[in-house]
């Protein structure tokens, strides 16, 4: 769900159609979702909302054949 949906707030549906399509897109990337839940609790989630994208994409890379490498920038950005 969208943070706004988990907040109880007021949404624009196209904005959450899209965060949805990002969550999506990791998955069948990934095989695993960016974070558990859109809510402050989750550092995943935090780490985005933020905008600390290197703490974000290097905590994904750990695992990963190639490291950061697994990650192209234009996957990033289009995440």
């Amino acid at each position: 769900m969208a943070p706004e949906q988990h907040l109880g707030r007021e949404y624009n549906g196209e904005k959450v159609d899209v965060f949805a399509l990002g969550i999506i897109l990791f998955l069948i990337y990934c095989n695993h979702p960016p974070f558990n839940a859109a809510i402050p609790k989750d550092p995943y989630y935090v780490a985005l909302a933020s905008k600390n994208y290197d703490y974000f994409w290097k905590k994904h890379s750990e695992n990963k054949p190639n490291g950061e490498e697994f990650f192209p920038p234009e996957f990033r950005e289009l995440f």
